[in-house]
């Protein structure tokens, strides 16, 4: 079985290549080095809880997904979105909302208070 640390550095790369981001692209937006980011996915060292909350934010998942124990709670690989799969469905999220203005404020409100 896979330490925590291996879980944690694998799915961060996974998150990272699925957005189709650079290594120091990454970095940039979480504020440290590019080569911290190479030890974060290789295992070597794990972010620290700021960095791991940036990371969660970015990505839009939760730490428990990070932490891979949304695999073991729902019995399935963690498997982030791919960046094709994402704009498909964004694709057909916009198509399903061409509503009126007032209609989309509302569903956008809805949105919002459930986040």
């Amino acid at each position: 079985m896979d330490s925590l640390k291996d879980i944690i550095a694998s799915n961060l790369k996974t998150l990272r290549v699925n957005k189709d981001m650079r290594q120091s692209e990454l970095a940039e937006a979480l504020g440290v080095t590019q080569a911290a980011v190479a030890r974060y996915e290789a295992g070597i060292t794990t972010p620290n809880e700021e960095a791991l909350l940036k990371y969660a934010d970015l990505f839009d998942v939760s730490l428990d997904q990070i932490f891979g124990r949304s695999v073991r709670y729902q019995n399935s690989n963690f498997e982030p979105i791919s960046a094709d799969l994402k704009r498909e469905f964004d694709n057909l999220l916009a198509d399903s909302l061409k509503v009126g203005s007032k209609s989309r404020k509302a569903i956008e409100e809805i949105v919002k208070n459930n986040k």
